[in-house]
């Protein structure tokens, strides 16, 4: 894990610079891949037909993994992967490499039952959350709803709750 973070945020965040990992037990980092960029920079997604670089669970030796964390109201987010905002296309969730569509605004929220410093990250109406769809690396993130337990508080599975850490 890179050496410059600050591990207890609590239940609340601020705009910034974030690692995204998946709860428990993998603590694997959540982003797009440099490989995908590299094409994109060298022309083999012909005029840009892929609009939409995918967010998923990325290698143990990943780099440049930091997310911009974009405040716009309380707990509501732009996320941007590599400086790209992202969104929903399809199901799965990515990042934009061109204007549209626009990004989504996403609501971040505790998972109070899961632990300190445990979030969900769900679309502004609550109709869909991130959730990670395999445990190797390169498994999609993709929008699903969320279950959450019955009790009080809620507990949520391991692959719908995400750990940021603030970069420094």
């Amino acid at each position: 894990m890179p050496s410059t973070f600050t591990n207890n945020l609590g239940t609340e965040l601020k705009s910034g610079a974030y690692f995204i990992t998946t709860a428990l037990p993998s603590n694997a980092f959540i982003g797009r891949k440099l490989v995908d960029d590299k094409a994109v920079a060298e022309g083999l997604y012909a005029s840009h037909a892929r609009k939409l670089l995918p967010v998923v669970r990325l290698p143990e030796d990943s780099q440049d993994i930091a997310w911009d964390f974009q405040e716009l109201e309380r707990r509501k987010f732009i996320l941007r992967s590599r400086g790209a905002p992202t969104t929903i296309v399809d199901g799965g969730v990515g990042a934009l490499i061109v204007a549209s569509p626009p990004p989504t605004l996403w609501t971040i929220s505790p998972a109070i039952g899961n632990g300190d410093g445990m979030f969900v990250i769900q679309t502004e109406d609550g109709t869909g959350g991130w959730v990670v769809t395999g445990d190797e690396p390169d498994s999609p993130v993709e929008l699903h709803p969320l279950t959450p337990s019955k009790t009080q508080p809620p507990v949520y599975p391991p692959n719908q709750v995400f750990k940021f850490t603030l970069v420094r």
